[in-house]
């Protein structure tokens, strides 16, 4: 399967990051992408694992207490993608541990 994405941001800036990735083929500028992430909170060591180009799995330190899992799962996504911390943020699933995030670059 290969995703097609056209938006807004430098292509050349993509391929420099971890989305090269071979299943995803970028068409022109790309602003921004969503991403499916299922969240464990409370985890020995905050880590990432990819399971396929647009599905991860985090394991994070932080207790799922006052938005501190969340923020501990965009800090780890926008250091995978290396984009400021800023530009990366949790669309849906605020209290549940299957994410959608968005990471705009």
């Amino acid at each position: 399967m290969v995703y097609a994405l056209a938006l807004g941001a430098s292509a050349e800036r993509l391929a420099s990051s971890s989305l090269a990735l071979g299943t995803i083929k970028f068409m022109g500028n790309i602003e921004s992408m969503k991403i499916f992430v299922v969240v464990k909170a409370h985890a020995k060591e905050d880590s990432v694992e990819k399971i396929d180009a647009l599905n991860y799995r985090v394991s994070v330190k932080a207790p799922p207490v006052d938005g501190k899992a969340n923020e501990a799962v965009e800090k780890l996504m926008a250091d995978l993608f290396n984009v400021p911390s800023k530009l990366v943020r949790v669309l849906k699933g605020h209290t549940s541990k299957k994410k959608i995030v968005e990471v705009r670059f």
